[in-house]
Parts: C-alpha cells; sequence; structure tokens
C-alpha cells in the first residue's frame, strides 16, 4: 500500500517536514535526472532544526528565519533560492499527494535576489599549483582537472564519461544525457587527447571511479590543503569557456555547440575576457611553423646523487623524474622520457616550454646536465 494511503488526518499531526523530506525523495526525487543534487540539499535540509517541526504547524515565519540563516552563513541567493524551491515542492506534495496539509508557507516568502553570476577566472599560479599537486599525488584528479579546463564538461559530464562514447578517431565525446536533457557530442582538443591517449585505456566502462559526493570531497579537500581560496570546481568550466572566446577563433553559436548552453544569452557571463589577451591577439604576428628540430632540443635535469641511485629531474617538466642505479642509466631513461613527451607534443601539435637557460634557487647547487632526447648514449 503506498505510503501517503496510510496516513490518517489526525495521525498526521506526529509527522515532521523530515519525515515528508523523506517520502518526497524515495517517491519523487529518485526518478529525476538531477536526483543526486536534489538528494543532497535535502540532506542540508534534514539537518537544520525546521525538519524536525510539526509539517503541520510550520509557518511563514519559520521559513523564513531558514532563509535568513542560510544567508547569514554565507550561501549565494542562487543557492538559498533553489533550496526554498525544494521546500516548497514537498510542501505541494505533502497538500496534493498526501493530503496532511493546506497550505504552503514556502509560497508566501520573499525569495533572495538572484546573484550575479560567478567570474571567478583561475590564475596562472593557481593552475599550476594544482597541475604539479595532482601530477605528484592523484593523477586521475589530475586527468579530470585537465579535461575540465579543455572541454567547458560540468562535473557530472565527466566522471559520467564512458569508453565506448569516446571517438579519438573523430576527437569527439559523446554525452548520451545531459544538464539540458539532450544528447551531446564535446569536440577534444589535441591537448585533451593527449590525456585520454595516456590513460590506460578499457574497451568499454566508467573512464573514471569518483562518485559525485567522493570527487566533491576530495576537490575542497585538496584546494584547501593547497592554499586556494573561493574556487569551486565549476568556476573551471567558466574559465574554459572565456578561453574559447579569448581565443578569437570561435563565435557563440560554437562556443555554445561545446558548452550546450541552450541560450545565447546565459554565455554573456562567461565572456569576462582578461584584456591583455585581446591586446596579444590584435598584435600577433604568424607563427613560423615549428619544425622538428626546434621541438626536439635539449633540455636542462637537476642531478640528485645518491649512495645507491641517481635521479635526474627536468626543469622543465615537472613530470618527469627519473632513477637509475647509474648516472649513464639514468641519462638514458631520461633522454627516452624526454623523446616521448616531445614527440607527443609535436603529433598533438602542443606547445611545450622552452628550455631554461638559468638557475633558479630551487636547483640549489646540485649539478645542472643537458639532456639530448636524440642521444643514445652520454
Amino acid at each position: 500500500m503506498p505510503f501517503f494511503q496510510m496516513w490518517d488526518l489526525e495521525v498526521a499531526k506526529k509527522y515532521t517536514l523530515g519525515d515528508v523530506i523523506k517520502q518526497y525523495e524515495k517517491n519523487v526525487t529518485i526518478h529525476k535526472k538531477g536526483w543526486q543534487q536534489e538528494h543532497y540539499r535535502a540532506n542540508i535540509i534534514q539537518r537544520h532544526g525546521i525538519a524536525l517541526l510539526d509539517i503541520k504547524k510550520i509557518k511563514s515565519s519559520d521559513v523564513e528565519n531558514y532563509k535568513n540563516e542560510r544567508i547569514s552563513g554565507g550561501l549565494s541567493g542562487n543557492t538559498v533560492r533553489i533550496e526554498l524551491s525544494l521546500l516548497s515542492s514537498v510542501f505541494k506534495y505533502a497538500i496534493n499527494v498526501l493530503s496532511i496539509c493546506d497550505k504552503n508557507p514556502v509560497s508566501q516568502i520573499q525569495k533572495p535576489k538572484v546573484s550575479k553570476g560567478r567570474d571567478r577566472r583561475l590564475h596562472v599560479k593557481e593552475e599550476k599549483t594544482i597541475i604539479a599537486y595532482y601530477l605528484k599525488n592523484n593523477i586521475e584528479m589530475y586527468y579530470i582537472f585537465t579535461l575540465a579546463l579543455e572541454t567547458a564538461m560540468r562535473q557530472s559530464e565527466i566522471l559520467g564519461l564512458f569508453w565506448e562514447n569516446m571517438d579519438m578517431r573523430k576527437g569527439v565525446a559523446f554525452l548520451p544525457e545531459t544538464k539540458n536533457g539532450t544528447e551531446r557530442y564535446v569536440p577534444l582538443s589535441k591537448k585533451a587527447r593527449l590525456i585520454l591517449s595516456e590513460m590506460p585505456r578499457a574497451f568499454e566502462g566508467k573512464i573514471f571511479s569518483y562518485t559525485s559526493n567522493s570527487f566533491k570531497s576530495r576537490w575542497r579537500k585538496d584546494i584547501a590543503n593547497l592554499g586556494i581560496k573561493d574556487l569551486h570546481f565549476h568556476d573551471l568550466r567558466h574559465e574554459a569557456i572565456s578561453r574559447f572566446f579569448e581565443l578569437g577563433t570561435l563565435n557563440v553559436m560554437e562556443v555554445a555547440a561545446i558548452s550546450g548552453h541552450k541560450s545565447l544569452a546565459s554565455l554573456k557571463r562567461y565572456t569576462h575576457l582578461k584584456a591583455h589577451n585581446l591586446v596579444k591577439k590584435l598584435d600577433a604576428q604568424k607563427r613560423k611553423a615549428s619544425t622538428p628540430d626546434i621541438y626536439f632540443s635539449s633540455f636542462p635535469a637537476k642531478v640528485i646523487e645518491h649512495l645507491s641511485h641517481v635521479e635526474l629531474h627536468f626543469l622543465d617538466f615537472d613530470e618527469i623524474k627519473v632513477s637509475a642505479q647509474t648516472r649513464e642509466d639514468a641519462y638514458k631513461l631520461a633522454s627516452s622520457k624526454l623523446l616521448h613527451k616531445l614527440a607527443c607534443c609535436f603529433h598533438y601539435g602542443l606547445e611545450h616550454p622552452a628550455p631554461t637557460r638559468t638557475r633558479t634557487e630551487e636547483e640549489g647547487e646540485h649539478e645542472i646536465i643537458m639532456i639530448n632526447p636524440l642521444a643514445l648514449s652520454m
């Protein structure tokens, strides 16, 4: 027998808002495409004191107090509006389905003003810090972070990628379900394709292991540990779309096709372009075609000698560090790894840094040697 048929109007006085929220989730939320997000918001409301109140006795003043507490706690007007919308849906469910209420106290509340869209841009130093951290500590998070900047995909879209939906030959990722309820083909940049080609490939199945909640927890902890302030993962989507506009080669329709925005007006908040990048494009001259000899030049590496082995750390590629028992073996291994890195950059048309020519304080007194990627031996 359905839950609501078991309710008696007299007995219903014993049921709290929290009880009804649980039933709403069980019978309504679970069938929504974005049920994870609504479940997350429902849990927040469940932890608030308002969830303990008898649902029939909740007044508009109780909802008003809830709203004010959430806003004073630092939440944006948009977030509070979404929570109030969920509360309103729960009360409508109690009225129309469970027949245990006769009014919706949320309807009498003035909603918070809509906040202007976030315009948080990712700083170059922050990007380098995050990349270095993930290359050392969590390669899967590095892949997710890089794909977000290269594709402008949402967190849910990246975590929902399947190998069978990746067409590396055509360079596109197929998203069968998106926030807008429609499928989408996302073009993959050369760097995005390189990232995916570096990952252990399965014939089918999910590409990433994180769930929505585990990823959010990991991201928040990592960003806090790195001392980076006020950076949401969704800000990377804003950053990626802004970079698309800053390229100067894509029009609004093309950016919308990549990002999946149905309304072109909604893209206006993503165009907080960095003026100095636009100046560079205005003054840019045609670049000379890159030739193999430029790509495959020698790069400096720091020599760290231990009693049992020798390490070589490249100054320009933080991710390339080698270790071997002898200096000669370490050199050969470093040369091989450098060749692979430069070959991938050349193949995919990616830029790489010019070889460092000056010693920094980080290198200290360590010996610096040049590694030739085309050398077979020292």
